[in-house]
């Protein structure tokens, strides 16, 4: 209950964000799927810390997905996981 009330804030924070905040180069772009005719292009900005607690820290970024197919995408839910340099899954979102 808890987590899905802080992730609700941070999403309504990197809304808020994004909307307040000039334009910058973007830090990271994927295509999915990685093979074959790409369907969607996510873009994510530089990760920005905005707060923290005991090891757990909360970071927001700007993010776009942009529908490269011919159909209409009528509804989505995207998670995103965050892996570390050895591969090791960190955080969610």
């Amino acid at each position: 209950m808890l987590r899905r009330r802080l992730l609700r804030v941070s999403l309504t924070v990197v809304l808020l964000a994004f909307v307040a905040s000039p334009k910058e180069q973007p830090a990271q772009v994927i295509v999915w799927p990685e093979s074959g005719t790409p369907l969607l292009r996510f873009t994510f900005g530089k990760f920005k810390e905005i707060g923290s607690f005991r090891n757990e820290r909360t970071y927001v970024t700007d993010t776009t997905v942009e529908n490269l197919g011919k159909k209409t995408i009528p509804n989505a839910n995207f998670s995103l996981y965050l892996l570390d340099k050895s591969k090791i899954r960190i955080g969610e979102g």
